[in-house]
């Protein structure tokens, strides 16, 4: 379901977060998620107390907010739960994005069901009996192509993966499949065998991975039917009960699958039951995958100006202390100007009529000259740079033979 920020806002502050989940099908969580996402804050226990109090206690302010103002809700509408009997079956209907065809869905939508015996049935259905009759003609069992752990190892056809599903389900699943292959091609779009462990439908770009799957039961055997002494007993067999799972990848890093959907078969609900919900989330994948990379995007727009914020602060911080360091140094080095111009004059009272000594005063005015920054005087030998060495040498500490400061 969609809604705005300010939308949602006035929602959560004007009845029970645990109200406005059920209006739009999910839990009480997924809207905390959203309002932290998008920057809306939620009311306390404080203000929920004053308003039953008869008060009328004033929101928190919208605050302002860059990104989209839109709001994507992925419904997790459940039947039996009774917290969740409001949701209309309306909503189960999915976002779509601009480019989907949503009258040809609607109709797809309202007119599938599983067929009760398999006609025409889809190519890649025939080839998946295929390969099993000619496991079976090379007198193989089912087992040795499916074992329990769901892992198709006959030959090297690309077939769809069945995962763990026992020969006596299998039928049964041929029917859902079926159905739902054709679904999704006749809103245009593509189911696709890329490698022997990956099946996936293509619907506006967006690749869905798809798997099926069959819930084992555990069994012990009793002693005097097992093969030998070190036979344990244990034996899984096939409960009947079914699960399909779509997953599509990370959209931060486009690797693995983290967005994970399941639809597990009850003794009073099949994968029949739920081909509309499967075909529902299926459509509604490109617009989720939409959404997660706008919010992705967003998400390194807010990051880069946050990098962008802390290199201006550190520039500011670096350019600052450069310019204290070079009023430390001039100081310094006005500071040892005045003390060897004090010393100069001291020399001159004590010493007089000596040329050689006079020479090497006026060498060394010429000296205490280029050393303070305020007479701005170049030495014909000497650098801006020696000055600096001059301020660090005065500043290093000695140590003696041992090695102790001085």
């Amino acid at each position: 379901m969609k809604t705005t920020r300010e939308q949602l806002y006035k929602e959560i502050w004007a009845e029970a977060i645990t109200k406005v989940a059920i209006r739009y099908g999910v839990s009480d969580n997924g809207i905390r998620k959203k309002c932290k996402v998008y920057n809306i804050p939620t009311p306390n226990n404080k203000y929920w107390g004053q308003l039953h109090a008869g008060h009328n206690p004033k929101p928190m302010p919208l605050p302002d907010y860059t990104g989209d103002e839109n709001i994507i809700f992925q419904n997790t509408y459940k039947p039996n739960n009774p917290k969740q009997k409001e949701v209309s079956n309306s909503q189960m209907m999915p976002e779509l994005t601009p480019r989907q065809d949503k009258d040809r869905i609607l109709k797809v939508y309202s007119s599938l069901n599983v067929n009760i015996q398999l006609k025409n049935p889809h190519p890649l259905i025939i080839k998946h009996q295929e390969v099993i009759k000619k496991a079976k003609q090379e007198k193989r069992l089912y087992h040795e192509l499916i074992d329990i752990r769901g892992f198709h190892f006959y030959g090297d056809d690309k077939i769809i993966n069945t995962h763990s599903v026992s020969e006596k389900s299998l039928p049964r699943l041929y029917l859902f499949l079926d159905a739902l292959f054709k679904a999704v091609e006749d809103i245009s779009g593509k189911v696709i065998v890329q490698e022997r462990y990956k099946s996936i439908f293509l619907l506006e770009g967006c690749e869905i991975e798809f798997n099926n799957k069959e819930k084992y039961n555990q069994v012990i055997l009793p002693i005097n039917e097992r093969k030998d002494k070190y036979d344990s007993g244990q034996r899984h067999t096939p409960s009947g009960l079914l699960t399909f799972i779509i997953s599509v990848k990370n959209v931060k890093s486009g690797g693995y699958y983290p967005y994970r959907w399941e639809w597990k078969e009850t003794a009073k609900k099949k994968l029949s039951d739920m081909i509309q919900e499967v075909f529902s989330k299926i459509c509604e994948m490109p617009y989720y995958v939409e959404q997660r990379r706008s919010e992705y995007m967003i998400e390194l727009q807010k990051q880069h100006e946050e990098d962008e914020r802390r290199r201006q602060n550190k520039k500011r911080h670096d350019n600052e202390l450069a310019q204290v360091k070079d009023l430390i140094q001039k100081a310094e080095l006005w500071y040892l100007s005045k003390k060897l111009e004090n010393f100069l004059d001291s020399i001159e009272i004590v010493q007089l009529n000596d040329e050689g000594l006079d020479k090497w005063i006026n060498w060394a005015r010429e000296k205490v000259k280029w050393l303070d920054p305020l007479n701005n005087f170049e030495d014909e030998i000497l650098t801006e740079d020696d000055k600096s060495e001059l301020i660090e040498t005065q500043e290093k500490p000695n140590k003696n033979i041992y090695g102790y400061w001085r």
